[in-house]
């Protein structure tokens, strides 16, 4: 299991739903009515939002039963998380009992 947090829920739907690029490498999306699993850039007819299932991780979607996009390849990535997220984590690294704030986060440009 990982232990990266995801983003909240809406957020994945919204990226997922505007396969939004930036999100690449932070999380998976499964649908559950076709086992198949996605990168959020993908490109097919977006299912439902109340069957898509949220991973931090390929194998954890593998783990579930999903199998891979024929389409987007998502065991093929990379794999890297995008500046903005590497950025923050090594941040909540270097300070772990750090109570983060929302000015925290508009000062990082991330709200």
């Amino acid at each position: 299991m990982n232990d990266r947090a995801l983003p909240p829920e809406r957020v994945m739907i919204e990226a997922f739903l505007q396969r939004d690029a930036s999100y690449d490498g932070v999380f998976y999306t499964g649908v559950r009515t076709t086992g198949i699993f996605c990168r959020p850039i993908c490109s097919p007819r977006k299912p439902l939002t109340k069957k898509l299932s949220f991973f931090a991780a390929a194998e954890e979607a593998l783990s579930a039963g999903y199998r891979p996009c024929l389409r987007c390849r998502p065991l093929e990535q990379g794999g890297e998380a995008p500046q903005w997220l590497r950025s923050l984590l090594a941040a909540v690294e270097a300070d772990p009992t750090r109570r983060w704030t929302d000015q925290d986060m508009r000062e990082r440009g991330l709200s």
